[in-house]
């Protein structure tokens, strides 16, 4: 007020503030963006801690039992975190609708399908139905190719199908479109026209993709099918059965044969 008195007086043009009712929203937005924020990565701390916390008593049980000649008592093999996958859930909830619900999704997708898997598939839905063109999808990229399995095929299908189409983002469209090809090529043999199509679009993802890790990956699963894929003659392979009598894969050619893959760590 004073400023505009003098200003009257002095026959000077009033300059008002630059902000505008556009800017102030923007202002609060970064705020509520940052509350979010840190409110994640306390979120994230805690999930650390109480998985460190159950990994060390793991350890701790494991080297009593074993001091102790006893057995190693019962315990879950799932980590207790569903208290704090309660809660990235009411940050969901909390920031519903807006970018800053995307990363608190991303985090109950890819880590609480064991603690709670109806949680984490409404997660995924709720990602790719509201959120299909946040960039944040970038750091799920790589969940992609279990979705039909998370999902189902037809609405893991459909979903990768609208990341391609709707994303803005050129990584998130090229991970989208590894996970919607690579069960093709898993699945065709390699004289099929439906393989040689697959193979067509790998090679030009491969071409256009920046993410060096993306495009190893689909290096690597051409070379793998060409070399073991449905229709190829498997490697000759030797070895020595129960009775310490050695034997070849290729002694068994023309004979149904089951061949059971394993390890113990």
């Amino acid at each position: 007020m004073h400023t505009a008195l003098i200003c009257a007086l002095l026959g000077l043009p009033l300059t008002l503030s630059p902000q505008t009712p556009d800017s102030a929203e923007e202002v609060v937005q970064e705020s509520t963006s940052d509350i979010a924020s840190d409110r994640f990565d306390a979120l994230e701390e805690e999930a650390e801690t109480t998985y460190d916390k159950w990994l060390s008593d793991y350890r701790t049980k494991l080297q009593k039992a074993e001091e102790d000649g006893t057995d190693l008592p019962m315990m879950s093999m799932v980590p207790p975190l569903g208290p704090v996958l309660a809660k990235f859930q009411a940050a969901a909830t909390d920031y519903a609708g807006t970018e800053d619900a995307v990363q608190f999704l991303t985090w109950i997708a890819q880590s609480g399908m064991q603690i709670d898997e109806k949680g984490a598939i409404a997660a995924f839905v709720t990602l790719f139905e509201s959120h299909v063109k946040s960039e944040g999808l970038e750091d799920l990229v790589e969940s992609f190719q279990y979705l039909t399995e998370v999902l189902g095929e037809e609405r893991g299908t459909r979903y990768l199908a609208k990341v391609e189409a709707e994303s803005p983002v050129a990584d998130v469209r090229d991970w989208a479109a590894f996970a919607r090809l690579s069960p093709i090529l898993d699945n065709s043999t390699l004289d099929s026209k439906a393989f040689t199509e697959a193979k067509a679009e790998f090679k030009q993802v491969i071409e256009r993709t920046e993410s060096r890790r993306l495009r190893g990956q689909m290096e690597f699963k051409v070379r793998l099918i060409e070399t073991f894929g449905l229709g190829m003659v498997a490697p000759d392979i030797s070895g020595v059965d129960l009775d310490g009598v050695a034997f070849k894969l290729s002694d068994y050619k023309g004979k149904i044969l089951f061949v059971d893959f394993w390890g113990d760590w």
